[in-house]
């Protein structure tokens, strides 16, 4: 069953990273690779929600983490913080069922990949 709210959250998120990446100059490569390809898988994901699309996005968000963990260790360590609190939200949100954490984790994440850019 689609998930519009988190649909809804994804596509929100993406538009911000998009205008975000406009405005910026200099861009790591790899953070206009990844980043894209995890919310297309995102929004794939809450969309439609099948399993081949849920497994898509968990794998994408994954590589994405690694990616950012080292990423933010060897630009500024005060910003784990914030990876650590968008996971913890999308784990809540599992536990607890809940879209508000799921969007907590949507939004926290957003505002790292603001920042780190």
């Amino acid at each position: 069953m689609a998930n519009q709210i988190l649909m809804i959250s994804s596509i929100i998120c993406g538009i911000i990273h998009i205008i975000v990446y406009s405005i910026n100059d200099e861009i790591n490569l790899l953070f206009i690779t990844i980043i894209p390809i995890g919310i297309l898988t995102s929004i794939w994901n809450h969309a439609i929600t099948c399993q081949i699309a849920k497994s898509i996005d968990r794998v994408t968000m994954y590589c994405a983490t690694i990616f950012e963990f080292y990423y933010i260790i060897n630009i500024n360590k005060n910003y784990l913080i914030l990876l650590i609190m968008s996971i913890s939200f999308y784990i809540l949100a599992k536990y607890y069922k809940s879209n508000m954490c799921h969007i907590m984790s949507h939004l926290i994440l957003t505002l790292t990949h603001i920042i780190l850019i």
